[in-house]
């Protein structure tokens, strides 16, 4: 039987940790925000609920949560760093095309639903991602 590389069984380890919390903005910080009750706050006290509310609204959670996604990928990068550094590319690599098809998933979005969409759906997709 084959003796395991050290880094290897580290990254395993990694990763079934990660796993386990089921998001990665629960290792980057200990903090839990529900954004869908943020959203829905925010229109409450909006005198008038249209696109530009939507869209006010919208953006401000998704400011929000792309801040945290931002602090979670720079842990992960300092992890894969450690135990993993060939792997930093495509994380960043898979990060970007996640980017690439939320956009493209919103745009279509928005050509049938509407124009609220293009900033609602951003925020649906961190939610659901």
């Amino acid at each position: 039987m084959k003796r395991i590389d050290n880094r290897l069984l580290r990254v395993c380890v990694f990763l079934c940790f990660f796993v386990s919390f089921n998001s990665i903005y629960s290792i980057a910080s200990p903090e839990v925000r529900d954004y869908s009750k943020e959203y829905d706050l925010c229109l409450s006290k909006t005198p008038q609920l249209d696109n530009l509310a939507i869209h006010l609204c919208a953006e401000r959670i998704s400011v929000a949560v792309n801040k945290k996604i931002t602090v979670a990928l720079g842990y992960l990068r300092k992890v894969y760093a450690e135990i993993a550094p060939q792997d930093i590319d495509k994380l960043d690599k898979s990060q970007e095309n996640w980017v690439v098809y939320r956009n493209s998933q919103c745009e279509l979005a928005g050509n049938h639903i509407g124009s609220p969409m293009l900033s609602l759906c951003p925020m649906q997709k961190i939610f659901n991602a």
